[in-house]
């Protein structure tokens, strides 16, 4: 099962300890880092999807992001092991740049 917005949410929240920060904090960082997860994950789609996917996969961009996630677990072997990847790599960096550590 491919973790949804909520489940990465909670992910971040946990691994940089942000449930003392206000709401409003917690959504700037977060927002932040999703932003450059989804980046990331986009370009790492189109590394790995099949050149001949490529096409169906830019008309999804923009549309549901159920249907593309599913799309992207269907055609890329491992998707979930990437994003996963992913969302530890992004959290370890900010982590680093911050100077945050969780205790």
């Amino acid at each position: 099962m491919l973790p949804s917005q909520k489940q990465i949410r909670e992910t971040i929240i946990k691994e940089l300890d942000l449930g003392l920060l206000s709401a409003e904090k917690q959504t700037e960082i977060i927002t932040g880092l999703a932003e450059e997860i989804m980046k990331r994950v986009m370009i790492m789609a189109m590394e790995r999807l099949p050149a001949e996917r490529h096409a169906d996969f830019k008309s999804l961009i923009g549309g549901d992001e159920l249907t593309i996630v599913k799309f992207l677990d269907e055609n890329i072997p491992e998707f979930q092991k990437l994003i996963d990847h992913e969302v530890k790599s992004a959290i370890k960096e900010f982590q680093e740049l911050s100077g945050a550590r969780k205790k």
